[in-house]
């Protein structure tokens, strides 16, 4: 495995993380948002796990179904997720096709329709009710609140 990565900074601040492996043919590809659950007051609560969801309704230029359709053709998959400090969405490609997954991801990170809210509203509501009635997943966020009241000792 190679350790030597490149980071370069993009004048709007845009942080681009690169590592070139001769032997692999495949790129992993993927935006991080610097904003998750720990950013949330209690009234916002879900809303960057409803925000990452909004991500796949689709964008001016490709319907949702239109971005699983190009992942498939590519022979990739997409996927995100929510934690506490960050949002992000991801994927691997064969490197012949990082051009149009990039493509895609950035509308759809970039320039979100936000279409169907309210049913993704739903969807975002019964995965948290699904986490919280996990006691394994649920443990840390407790543990998490015991270590701030606590000072971190």
């Amino acid at each position: 495995m190679h350790d030597q990565h490149q980071i370069t900074t993009l004048p709007s601040g845009v942080r681009i993380v690169t590592e070139h492996v001769p032997a692999v043919r495949s790129v992993a590809l993927g935006f991080w948002i610097g904003t998750g659950s720990a950013a949330e007051s209690e009234a916002e609560a879900g809303l960057s796990h409803l925000l990452e969801h909004m991500l796949f309704r689709g964008t001016a230029r490709f319907g949702s179904e239109e971005i699983d359709q190009i992942f498939d053709a590519m022979g990739a998959e997409i996927n995100a997720g929510t934690g506490k400090e960050n949002t992000s969405v991801f994927t691997r490609v064969l490197d012949r096709h990082l051009e149009r997954a990039f493509d895609v991801m950035n509308d759809m990170v970039w320039r979100p329709l936000f279409g169907e809210l309210e049913a993704e509203r739903e969807v975002v509501l019964e995965e948290i009710a699904m986490y919280e009635d996990d006691p394994q997943d649920r443990v840390f966020d407790v543990l998490g609140e015991a270590s701030i009241r606590s000072g971190g000792r």
